[in-house]
């Protein structure tokens, strides 16, 4: 599965909006909040029109499981966000704990599935 090369992060600035295609091709529109390259993730920042206007979707994707990025807007080089506010607040303690819980869940699950196959 070949996704975008580690220079096709570089154009991608903070405060730019994008079009991403997934490989199983899903579309996602976005403001980019966050690109790493080294670790080739992308967080964007969306609105559904369903949604209150307080909320917020946020979308962490895997550039290596994309096959298309179009920029919609582009911002300058030298763009700072004005009011850091603006920015969502990532409680990375919760996230941990989620993944942490999700693991042991499927764990659980896979000893779970393994020992009534040996049952059977």
């Amino acid at each position: 599965m070949a996704g975008f090369s580690g220079l096709d992060l570089d154009y991608l600035n903070v405060g730019a909006v994008v079009s991403v295609r997934t490989m199983l091709d899903k579309d996602i529109e976005g403001e980019v909040i966050a690109c790493d390259g080294n670790s080739r993730m992308l967080l964007l920042r969306s609105h559904r029109p369903e949604q209150d206007v307080e909320l917020d979707d946020l979308h962490i994707i895997n550039m290596d499981h994309v096959k298309n990025v179009k920029v919609l807007r582009e911002v300058p080089d030298n763009f700072v966000p004005s009011d850091a506010s603006d920015l969502p607040h990532v409680d990375l303690a919760e996230i941990s704990n989620r993944l942490n819980e999700k693991l042991a869940l499927r764990a659980k699950e896979k000893a779970s599935s393994s020992s009534q196959n040996k049952a059977s």
